[in-house]
């Protein structure tokens, strides 16, 4: 086998191998301690949406000025949005906080691909079984 074989039959196995991997973005979802029900209602949305596509959310609870004193709020607003998000991903890091900011990250819960789902049997279309 010549050297010229050799790099295409490489380069194609890393292309193929590069094809199976699992790819994800990272979307952020900025929140502040006092939002109200229905911005908080619609930022869940579009996380829940997110999650569903297969993309990690940060949650990123941003203090400004005299906000800082209350930090248990902002503990609170994002363990709530972690609770509402929990049946579609898992908490990959805990809330914690860094600064002016509580940080958190979820990931999608991913699903088993493969295998029967409840009880299907595959039949072919040749197949000879007579009902």
């Amino acid at each position: 086998m010549d050297f010229g074989k050799y790099k295409y039959e490489l380069k194609k196995r890393q292309k193929e191998a590069k094809k199976k991997q699992a790819s994800f973005d990272v979307k952020t979802m900025e929140l502040r301690p006092f939002i109200g029900e229905a911005d908080l209602g619609f930022k869940l949305k579009k996380a829940k949406k997110w999650l569903e596509d297969g993309d990690k959310v940060k949650i990123l609870m941003i203090f400004r000025g005299r906000e800082l004193v209350h930090k248990n709020k902002g503990f609170d607003v994002v363990n709530k949005v972690i609770g509402e998000l929990s049946e579609l991903g898992t908490v990959e890091r805990k809330p914690i906080f860094q600064g002016r900011k509580i940080e958190a990250l979820m990931s999608p819960i991913r699903k088993k691909e493969g295998g029967k789902k409840n009880g299907e049997v595959k039949t072919t279309k040749n197949s000879k079984e007579e009902v």
